[in-house]
């Protein structure tokens, strides 16, 4: 369970950010690695390509051996990931979405005491507590910046869904996910 208290958490701005979720699953909308990567390298660069070094303002070159950028100019190497919230993360990039989907769908449901970190750390297919922990706070405080902040924008469509409900969206996540069988990725006082 997350711990906050009622005057911290604003549901409206859950709910908000809930109506922008697409109709599908995350996990059916983006199939592949390669997909998560070309949304994050496009809401990185949705203005234009520009060098994070030498602000060199042009196309990039592509090391598709090593799924590396590079810049023409100073030829600074980076990686997509490099350039996100989640840059020191090993979970990869459609696990991530999975995770803010579900943060998103339990706390615009007001669901918290289901957000624990067992749950989450079954979604995103991690085994240690404390980084499922610590992915979980970063992730939660990143999706509190209005719309939703980066991950917000990855995962979410600009159409608004006024007709889905919160809570049947948790529930149609939770159905996904087959809680009944998903085991706890470690034992309740493993750390």
């Amino acid at each position: 369970m997350l711990r906050s208290s009622d005057e911290t958490v604003d549901i409206r701005h859950w709910k908000k950010v809930a109506q922008h979720l697409p109709e599908e699953i995350v996990a059916d909308r983006f199939l592949t690695k390669e997909e998560c990567e070309a949304a994050v390298f496009q809401s990185i660069w949705e203005l234009g390509y520009k060098c994070p070094r030498c602000d060199f303002e042009g196309k990039s070159w592509v090391l598709k051996s090593r799924n590396i950028f590079q810049c023409p100019d100073c030829r600074f190497q980076y990686s997509a990931r490099s350039q996100t919230p989640l840059r020191r993360k090993t979970v990869p990039f459609l696990d991530c979405f999975k995770g803010a989907e579900w943060i998103i769908a339990t706390m615009a449901a007001n669901r918290r005491n289901i957000l624990t970190i067992n749950s989450f750390a079954g979604i995103v297919k991690l085994k240690n507590y404390r980084t499922a922990r610590a992915l979980r706070l970063e992730m939660f405080k990143e999706l509190q910046k209005p719309l939703g902040g980066f991950l917000g924008r990855l995962i979410c469509v600009d159409a608004v869904q006024e007709s889905v409900d919160s809570q049947d969206r948790l529930e149609a996540l939770m159905d996904y996910y087959d809680f009944g069988s998903l085991k706890a990725p470690f034992t309740k006082f493993e750390k």
